[in-house]
């Protein structure tokens, strides 16, 4: 049996992580963007590709250790590494921004963010009017704010930032670039039913508007995304992450997160998928 670590150490091991990301810069890219992104399939492949290895490194490092104690966040990471690599190979489609990963994420708690002609909105009547009205506030858990703002600035980069434009790339026509990158992004949440699959697609489609609106500046989208995670998502993070039980279930035995996300989409309505 292996040795508990201790609250001390995984706070020690995520601030030491945090430090070795924050040697990112942007390199003089010597891989074409879209394999870049890819080779990051492999945290910090990427970023060495491009011709930085300290920033690989520290990629790398970061997390391998964020596996170790706090693997959901280290998930996330893995996701926004992929995104950072495409970024710093300069790729043609678009015009990037070289805001660093804590910039990011200090986005996330930046409320001028939800100043957006798309994301306010979407925001407003996907996120914070079925998440209140479904929940009656009982999931509003200030901490969980914590938690959902790692899953923003990871599914938007590596969707938004990284899959959307280099599919457009890849099949020349922007349109086919959002649908490709929206249907994977169905697709991986496997937590939910097929028909509540396609409503997390459309919800990617309408990001992906969002991204190409400012331009690949991702923190208005990142904005949007993280906190109707906080609005829709039970107690913690969603079933996925906790066990079911009366806080992540319906009487009909569904998931809740599935119910309030099919409804929001529909503003609300009382539309069973």
């Amino acid at each position: 049996m292996g040795r508990k670590v201790t609250d001390r150490q995984k706070r020690i091991s995520l601030i030491t992580a945090c430090l070795m990301v924050a040697s990112s810069n942007t390199a003089n890219a010597k891989t074409p963007a879209g394999l870049a992104g890819v080779l990051s399939i492999v945290p910090g492949l990427g970023q060495v590709s491009n011709g930085d290895f300290l920033e690989g490194l520290g990629w790398f490092a970061s997390t391998v250790v964020l596996y170790k104690v706090q693997p959901y966040v280290a998930f996330d990471l893995h996701m926004y590494n992929m995104y950072d690599a495409y970024r710093d190979a300069k790729p043609s489609n678009g015009r990037y921004t070289n805001y660093s990963l804590f910039e990011n994420y200090i986005g996330v708690f930046n409320p001028l963010n939800a100043l957006d002609l798309v994301g306010g909105p979407l925001l407003t009547f996907y996120g914070v009017v079925p998440g209140l009205a479904y929940y009656k506030g009982q999931n509003l858990y200030p901490l969980k704010a914590i938690s959902t703002s790692f899953i923003g600035p990871a599914e938007e980069g590596l969707f938004r930032g990284f899959l959307f434009p280099a599919f457009s790339s890849a099949v020349s026509s922007k349109l086919g670039g959002a649908l490709i990158s929206s249907i994977l992004f169905g697709l991986v949440h496997t937590q939910y039913d097929p028909k509540n699959q396609m409503v997390v697609g459309l919800y990617g489609l309408v990001q992906c508007v969002i991204a190409d609106l400012n331009k690949y500046d991702l923190r208005k989208g990142m904005f949007s995304h993280s906190w109707t995670d906080f609005f829709l998502l039970p107690k913690g993070v969603g079933p996925l992450e906790n066990a079911p039980s009366s806080e992540t279930l319906n009487q009909d035995g569904t998931a809740k997160s599935q119910s309030v996300i099919a409804r929001g989409i529909t503003f609300g309505w009382r539309i069973k998928f």
